[in-house]
């Protein structure tokens, strides 16, 4: 985690000085992860493809069509379990998995405004993501970790209420690179996420 927030804080100050405003954003999505991988069909392993995120952004406008950002996001911390019932006992859990996964790095939007306070959004984004998966099994406990790129792209509307502040709505579709989770001939891979998000954005 800190890795990727250095990261953060390194595209952050590699944007451009003499932009016009900076911008910060606060953002909240859900969707889904596209899956693959033997286990991924299997019961437990199949509801992990529920994703919700919060992200927060920081950056500059360039100019009124064009922005820079840097992102830090958090991509949900997501329990499933499968349970039976015992006679005599009552309910087992027979496995519990966890996932979490963080993420870092910059972006760009072109802005196309319709209207002086309506416009569409068209960007990308490329960062670094951690994914941690932890899975216990009849009391005992295995954890796995991934690390690797991310590239995304991203389509919206947006409204500015103000000079200073606005709201936008919008689909995102990430891709990531090697996230793949095996252990002794059981794979997992979370090749992409499919997300609707909504932000609140404020200009100084």
């Amino acid at each position: 985690m800190k890795k990727l927030t250095l990261v953060a804080l390194a595209t952050l100050f590699a944007l451009p000085v003499h932009a016009n405003q900076t911008y910060i954003a606060a953002e909240l999505g859900g969707g889904s992860y596209s899956m693959s991988g033997n286990l991924s069909n299997k019961e437990t392993f199949k509801d992990l493809d529920d994703n919700a995120f919060f992200n927060i952004k920081l950056g500059q406008t360039i100019n009124e069509n064009i922005r820079y950002y840097g992102y830090l996001q958090h991509g949900g911390d997501l329990t499933v379990e499968s349970k039976r019932k015992l006679p005599g006992i009552g309910t087992v859990t027979d496995l519990k998995v966890n996932l979490t996964t963080y993420e870092a790095g910059l972006g760009g939007d072109y802005l196309y405004h319709f209207t002086n306070q309506f416009y569409a959004i068209a960007g990308a984004n490329v960062g670094v993501y951690k994914s941690e998966l932890e899975v216990e099994a009849k009391g005992h406990e295995k954890d796995f970790s991934n690390t690797g790129l991310s590239a995304g792209a991203n389509l919206g509307l947006g409204y500015a209420f103000t000079d200073h502040f606005g709201m936008e709505i919008g689909y995102r579709h990430t891709h990531f690179f090697s996230n793949d989770f095996d252990y002794i001939g059981a794979t997992l891979e979370f090749d992409a996420s499919n997300m609707g998000y909504l932000n609140l954005n404020y200009k100084f």
